[in-house]
């Protein structure tokens, strides 16, 4: 997951809300979006879930081990070096737009990407939902995550859920990131019962970019739950008001 980012403009980007079509696995854009995805996930140094070995990654949790067997697309051996499979990918195209499909219906759901106009040409993306703690505890697969935020946050009914904001590497640092938060929080800010809180879920150790940034002092989010897993990941909360991001365009 790519943080929002300094850095200069990178020009002819153009950034839109996207809304699914009829027939989503079949359509350009929506498959560029995917592939979009797939490419950050795959080529991060923290997540590394460009290609893994899925028979592997079974036997390891069997015996109790925690975490995958997965590498980078650029790191990804032709073979298993243990069992001598051929990796697959993590996140196959089909599987990210069904993920697409599920999560872009829910309640106050926004998707925003940024390309080139007209063109196939995708270069990040960022898409949430509106969610109750119940919610976020099924969606996150984290058993207790609703007791936990109840107890923390008694008076919210429901957060802004970030569920993916992402820009390709050779497009970071060039304020995109940011770009395409701003136009995902003013869709959350003019909901006709508007969130007061975000929540987010990454990775704190190594540090993915988005943990690094958000909880930078300039945005100030806070760890409010962890997972305790081989990828340490944690969710993040902060107040809607409290983000360093004008509301108006």
């Amino acid at each position: 997951m790519s943080s929002p980012g300094d850095g200069h403009p990178d020009h002819g980007i153009q950034y839109e809300y996207f809304t699914l079509p009829d027939h989503p696995h079949t359509d350009p854009l929506t498959r560029a979006v995917a592939r979009c995805y797939q490419l950050v996930y795959g080529n991060d140094d923290a997540w590394q879930e460009g290609m893994w070995c899925p028979a592997c990654t079974s036997r390891q949790q069997a015996s109790g081990i925690r975490g995958e067997v997965k590498w980078s697309f650029r790191a990804a051996p032709a073979y298993c070096p243990t069992c001598g499979a051929a990796p697959v990918e993590r996140w196959p195209i089909e599987q990210i737009i069904g993920d697409m499909e599920t999560e872009l219906v829910r309640s106050g759901a926004v998707c925003v990407i940024a390309r080139r106009p007209q063109s196939l040409e995708v270069i990040g993306g960022t898409w949430g939902f509106v969610a109750t703690p119940h919610d976020l505890e099924e969606h996150l697969h984290f058993v207790g995550l609703a007791n936990m935020l109840g107890a923390r946050f008694p008076q919210v009914p429901v957060f802004a859920y970030q569920d993916e904001i992402f820009v390709l590497t050779e497009h970071q640092g060039r304020k995109h990131g940011r770009a395409l938060y701003e136009h995902r929080h003013r869709h959350f800010v003019r909901l006709p019962e508007s969130p007061r809180w975000y929540a987010m879920r990454t990775k704190r150790s190594p540090p993915s970019k988005s943990y690094r940034w958000f909880t930078r002092p300039e945005w100030g989010y806070e760890g409010v739950a962890e997972y305790r897993d081989a990828d340490d990941r944690v969710v993040l909360a902060q107040r809607l008001d409290a983000v360093p991001v004008d509301a108006e365009p």
